[in-house]
């Protein structure tokens, strides 16, 4: 059952650096608790007390102005962030982001889409960006469920059904490849490329390069290699390296320490990528067809595909144990 937050709870006032004006930061969720693969609502308010009229940088989803921090109430504690850069974070850097007045005792209200990553038990806060310092918001508990499959395993980890349909041997087919997320190793990107795929956005888009022995890359919006989401994230680094099936984040094509919708599937070992892009998943079933069919596409001088070959669908999906032994059976 979904349970509704009937009530902010105010926990902390905040001075706004430089300046006697006041606020207050508070939070509430649509839900208690979700499922693993459900996304939720969150609210932020924010609330002049000053008891006069102030002028502050308008409260926005964006790294620079609202995002969030989750901590593990078990396990290692581990504390992570959700955040996003709206537009271009390159130019952010040169053009302070607009300016709103508040008048006193008013609220300006930021509604934010979030899908977490991972099941367990969570602490979760808003923080707002007022010149170089944080303000926080109230803490609030937020419970992220597994799920029982129909056999009773337990689905504790997040995944998805990623369809391929492209044309062999003269004949139109389709393949389906079960994926793993990493949420434990890169929590914001996991959390920001889910909530797309939850949305449809890769249903329907083209694989628009293909590196043979190298990799296959989609996620343009253009199917041209220029386009994002409309936002963009911050690249993490994980210890894990690319192999056959691992799925990459591309790089934004404003910088490398950002990315976006694109992502790319590797068709062989890719040591030279660990440090250049975020390792967001792992494909665990059907690898021999990455080596095979889909490794021997005909392709032009510039890496374009002769024939296309198009994501029909991308699905999230909760993998149990068995569903994750696949891996490790195809490798021995």
């Amino acid at each position: 059952m979904i349970t509704t937050v009937s009530s902010f709870i105010f926990l902390l006032t905040a001075a706004v650096q430089g300046s006697g004006d006041q606020l207050e930061i508070r939070l509430k969720s649509d839900k208690e608790s979700v499922v693993l693969g459900e996304s939720m609502r969150l609210t932020v308010a924010v609330k002049n007390i000053s008891g006069k009229d102030i002028e502050i940088q308008r409260p926005v989803f964006d790294e620079n102005s609202i995002s969030f921090e989750l901590t593990q109430e078990e396990d290692l504690k581990r504390t992570f962030v959700y955040s996003r850069y709206n537009g271009d974070p390159l130019v952010r850097e040169r053009i302070a982001g607009s300016k709103i007045k508040i008048d006193g005792g008013a609220i300006v209200h930021e509604f934010v889409e979030f899908l977490p990553p991972l099941a367990g038990k969570f602490r979760l806060k808003a923080r707002l960006m007022q010149g170089k310092e944080f303000i926080f918001s109230n803490s609030m508990s937020l419970e992220v469920k597994s799920k029982k499959s129909e056999n009773g395993d337990e689905q504790k980890v997040l995944g998805a059904v990623l369809t391929l349909k492209f044309t062999k041997d003269g004949n139109e087919v389709e393949e389906s490849f079960l994926v793993r997320f990493f949420g434990e190793d890169s929590f914001n990107s996991v959390s920001n490329f889910a909530l797309l795929i939850n949305t449809g956005f890769y249903d329907g888009l083209k694989i628009f390069r293909a590196v043979k022995y190298g990799f296959l890359q989609t996620g343009c919006p253009y199917n041209k290699g220029f386009g994002t989401p409309g936002y963009l994230y911050k690249r993490e680094n994980t210890s894990k390296g690319f192999d056959i099936g691992s799925i990459g984040l591309c790089n934004a094509p404003k910088g490398q320490e950002y990315s976006g919708s694109q992502f790319f599937v590797s068709l062989a070992s890719l040591p030279g990528f660990k440090e250049k892009f975020t390792q967001i998943g792992q494909i665990i079933t059907k690898k021999d067809v990455l080596q095979s069919s889909l490794q021997n596409l005909p392709v032009s001088a510039d890496s374009t595909l002769y024939s296309d070959v198009i994501v029909k669908s991308f699905k999230l999906a909760l993998l149990s144990e068995k569903d994750l032994n696949q891996d490790s059976e195809q490798k021995k």
